[in-house]
């Protein structure tokens, strides 16, 4: 596990990358004010954050919005974004599948998964730095 903070840190370098290539066309907004007491597994947000560029239409007439919440009650992180589907690229869900196996593994909780034709959405548990994993 790390530090929630150090996974944020990673994940907005990522999506400065990527708002480099896709300029106004990528628009992702972090609300997680507070995540200093959170842990979770490496590279989980990058694999939700890689999910919704490689399986939706990136365009000027299409921009994809992405957000990444904390919600500290839960405790859990969510990501989400607007569903536009591009085509002919079908997943094979093995990395969503993964890391649901390693949340499980973690906190005795799967992640939780919300599709419909508006928006893809997951949410991941979390961690208080002082838990002991549920292994």
């Amino acid at each position: 596990l790390i530090r929630l903070t150090a996974e944020l840190e990673l994940a907005e370098a990522y999506v400065y990358l990527l708002v480099m290539r896709f300029g106004e066309n990528l628009r992702v907004k972090f609300q997680t004010e507070g995540a200093e007491q959170f842990m979770v597994p490496p590279m989980c947000l990058q694999l939700l954050l890689e999910n919704a560029f490689k399986h939706n239409v990136i365009s000027k007439e299409a921009p994809l919005h992405i957000s990444v919440i904390l919600d500290k009650e839960q405790p859990s992180v969510t990501v989400r974004n607007n569903r536009q589907l591009k085509t002919g690229t079908q997943g094979t869900g093995i990395g969503l599948q993964n890391l649901n196996e390693r949340i499980l593994l973690l906190t005795g909780k799967e992640i939780k998964i919300i599709e419909n034709n508006e928006i893809f959405e997951v949410t991941v548990q979390l961690l208080h730095e002082w838990e002991q994993p549920a292994l």
